[in-house]
């Protein structure tokens, strides 16, 4: 069966509270909950704050490190779901039932099998 990524993305100038952010992580735990009774989740998690990460890239054949958080970001990815459906379309049916729409997208992306998938 195909797998497919969810992608959380969330505006990184989104400010909530901490009970708010308590509220929403509740609800993405339900929500992988309800996929793991299905036997759709296969893996996932919430990322550490952006503040945290580094980008690695070359550059002009030079590597460079850059901290977070990067300015030039419109859209962070703040955790993700890795879940099997049968078909893009029901992969993307199980994304709307996300409750993060209510406050950014929801990337729906194949996984490119190389080697058959981890087991």
């Amino acid at each position: 069966m195909p797998r497919y990524v969810l992608l959380i993305l969330d505006d990184p100038n989104r400010a909530s509270s901490a009970g708010q952010a308590g509220a929403e992580m509740a609800k993405m735990g339900r929500f992988a909950g309800e996929l793991a009774k299905q036997g759709k989740i296969t893996g996932g998690s919430p990322l550490k704050p952006m503040a945290e990460a580094v980008r690695v890239r070359e550059k002009s054949g030079r590597l460079t490190v850059t901290d977070g958080p990067f300015t030039e970001t419109k859209e962070m990815v703040g955790g993700f779901f890795v879940i099997e459906a049968a078909n893009r379309q029901e992969a993307i049916e199980i994304a709307k039932q996300c409750p993060h729409n209510a406050l950014g997208p929801v990337e729906v992306r194949e996984v490119l099998e190389v080697g058959g998938p981890p087991r």
